[in-house]
């Protein structure tokens, strides 16, 4: 079948359908011979197939870790606080595990040993705790 082709100026043709499929694009007004009146490239059903964009596949799941998904809003706000409590704490918990040994190894403050002690024990809790959130939290769901 011998094709002819448009660029709304000028008519040419006939061509083949190789040579048209080099020389036009889903725009381009087309007609061949059994057709009633010129129509796009793309409403011909014979050249159809030349513009149809196939479907991707569905993208692959990508596990995030906590602050990406926080970054990405992924995550709960109650999820995300929680694991920025803990880091804080972690952190406030560690400069206090610092202040309880020097209170304890200060030797001009040996009437303040218990109270050092009670610091140190409070700070492990805390660090331990602190730990086993943060940990939590960074799980892949």
């Amino acid at each position: 079948m011998e094709y002819y082709y448009s660029d709304g100026q000028n008519q040419f043709g006939p061509v083949s359908l190789e040579d048209l499929r080099t020389k036009i694009d889903a725009n381009t007004l087309v007609w061949h011979d059994g057709m009633p009146n010129w129509d796009k490239a793309s409403n011909v059903e014979e050249l159809k197939a030349m513009f149809a964009r196939p479907t991707p596949p569905p993208p692959p799941v990508v596990q995030q870790t906590p602050m990406q998904q926080a970054v990405s809003g992924s995550v709960k706000k109650k999820d995300v606080g929680l694991l920025v409590m803990a880091i804080l704490g972690l952190l406030a918990s560690f400069f206090s595990f610092l202040l309880s040994i020097l209170i304890i190894h200060d030797p001009r403050s040996w009437d303040n040993d218990e109270f050092g002690m009670l610091i140190f024990i409070a700070c492990l809790y805390i660090i331990a705790f602190s730990i086993v959130v943060i940990v939590k939290a960074s799980k892949k769901k």
